[in-house]
C-alpha cells in the first residue's frame, strides 16, 4: 500500500509557555534600561571631564593674567550702573548662596527625600553641597587670588577668603542644579522638571551677577565657581542614578521573592 505524500506546509511553530514569555520581556526590558544608563554615565562623565579642562584652562588664564582686562571692565560698568535699590537687592540676593542658607535648605531637602524613600537622592543633595565647600577651599587655598579692589565693596566682610573661585557661585550651583535635577527625576510630570530647572538657573545666574555687582569678585572667580559647581553636580548626580538603579532592583527582587 503507497505511503501518504508528506505535507508540504511547515508545522506550526509552539509558542512558549507563558512564563518564558515573560522572562523574555523582561530580560528585553531589563538590556534596554542597562543601555540606557550606558549612554547616561557615558554623557555624564563626558560633561564632568569637559568642565575640568574648561576649568584648567580658565584657571591658567587667570594666573597668566589674560583675564585680568575683561575681569575689570565688567566690574566698573556695573559701578558705574549702582543704585541704592540695586544695592539692597544684591545683598538680599547674595544671601541666598550664604553658608547657612544653603545648609538649612539642604538639610531640610534630605530630610524630605529620606521621609518619601528617595535616600539615593538624600544623599546626592548632601554630598552636592558638603563636597562643593570642601572642593571650593580647596582651590581657593592652592590659587590664593586676591578679590578685587577697583570700588568699595557694598558688603561688609569681617575675615574675607581668597576670590578664586566664588564659593557662592559654586555652592548655588550644586545645591539648586541637584534640586532642579531631583524635581526632574521625581517630579512626575515633565513640566515640572523644566520649571524647577528654569527657577535654578535664574537663581544661580543671579548670585553670580550679585557677587559681581558687590565688587567682591571678579567674574572668572563666578564663572570658575560654576563650572566647579556644575562639575561636581554631574559626578553626584552619577553615583545617586547608579544607587537608585540598585535600590530599585532590590525592591523588584523583594517583591517578586514574596
Amino acid at each position: 500500500m503507497p505511503r501518504p505524500a508528506p505535507d508540504p506546509r511547515p508545522e506550526p511553530q509552539r509558542k512558549p509557555p507563558g512564563a518564558m514569555r515573560s522572562v523574555s520581556r523582561l530580560g528585553r526590558r531589563a538590556h534596554d534600561a542597562y543601555l540606557a544608563f550606558g549612554v547616561v554615565l557615558s554623557a555624564g562623565l563626558l560633561l564632568a571631564l569637559v568642565g575640568l579642562l574648561v576649568l584648567l584652562a580658565l584657571t591658567e588664564g587667570v594666573l597668566d593674567g589674560e583675564t585680568a582686562r575683561i575681569d575689570a571692565a565688567i566690574l566698573l560698568w556695573l559701578d558705574a550702573h549702582a543704585t541704592p535699590w540695586l544695592d539692597r537687592a544684591a545683598v538680599e540676593v547674595t544671601a541666598l548662596g550664604n553658608g547657612v542658607v544653603i545648609t538649612v535648605l539642604t538639610a531640610v531637602a534630605a530630610a524630605l527625600l529620606l521621609r518619601f524613600g528617595h535616600w539615593p537622592y538624600a544623599l546626592l543633595i548632601a554630598a552636592a553641597a558638603a563636597g562643593g565647600g570642601a572642593i571650593t577651599a580647596a582651590i581657593k587655598e592652592l590659587i590664593d587670588r586676591p578679590r578685587p579692589q577697583l570700588f568699595e565693596w557694598r558688603i561688609h566682610f569681617p575675615e574675607p577668603s581668597a576670590a578664586y573661585p566664588s564659593g557662592h557661585a559654586t555652592i548655588a550651583m550644586v545645591t539648586f542644579a541637584a534640586l532642579a535635577y531631583i524635581f526632574h527625576r521625581i517630579g512626575g510630570r515633565p513640566a515640572v522638571g523644566l520649571v524647577a530647572t528654569a527657577v535654578a538657573a535664574v537663581l544661580i545666574l543671579l548670585v553670580g551677577i550679585s557677587r559681581l555687582y558687590l565688587g567682591v569678585h571678579y567674574p572668572s572667580d563666578v564663572v570658575a565657581g560654576y563650572i566647579v559647581g556644575f562639575t561636581w553636580v554631574v559626578v553626584c548626580a552619577l553615583v545617586a542614578e547608579a544607587l537608585e538603579r540598585r535600590r530599585r532592583g532590590t525592591g523588584r527582587r523583594n517583591a517578586n521573592e514574596q
